[in-house]
């Protein structure tokens, strides 16, 4: 028995042999000429830079459909709420990585519409909501100040509420 179990182990030890297909062939780059590898980057990057710019037109197409779907009142009063989102945001707004303007900017649309529908569609205005929607964006931005970001939220939820005030909605703290 003890022989049986000592001849199973080596079994499971043994090297196994593969075949070369079974391994990716690794190509040596030192017989290529610079202009070569160059080319080969150039092309990859090429198609990088595509891909991200079909990936991005998909992303703003997606996210403007709400807005287009209103009729020219509701539209105005859209921006208008969008306006009071990014008053004084446009600094920090261009010192954003592309990515992360266009991650700020779709959250941003987000945010605009659901609080138009909020302060547009609904009787009563939670204001809870509205600085936690605003909040939530504004903490997209990376490094932000913890003292500014709850000082744009103040101003910007007070304007808000005073457009719902001024529509004579309900306020719910």
């Amino acid at each position: 028995m003890p022989d049986n179990i000592g001849e199973k182990k080596k079994e499971m030890f043994k090297p196994q042999e593969f075949n070369d297909n079974q391994f990716y062939k690794i190509k040596d780059f030192s017989d290529l000429e610079k202009s070569e590898t160059t080319e080969i980057y150039q092309n990859n990057k090429q198609k990088n830079f595509e891909i991200n710019n079909v990936k991005q037109n998909e992303l703003r197409n997606q996210f403007s459909t709400p807005v287009a779907s209103l009729d020219s009142m509701e539209r105005e009063k859209y921006f208008n709420i969008e306006g009071i989102l990014e008053e004084d945001l446009n600094d920090i707004y261009v010192k954003l990585s592309p990515q992360d303007q266009l991650k700020f900017k779709r959250k941003g649309e987000e945010t605009a519409i659901t609080i138009f529908r909020m302060v547009y569609y609904k009787t009563k205005v939670k204001i809870k909501k509205i600085i936690n929607l605003i909040r939530k964006w504004l903490k997209l931005i990376p490094g932000i100040n913890k003292y500014f970001l709850e000082q744009e939220v103040k101003i910007k939820t007070d304007k808000i509420a005073a457009i719902a005030i001024k529509e004579g909605k309900k306020i719910e703290f």
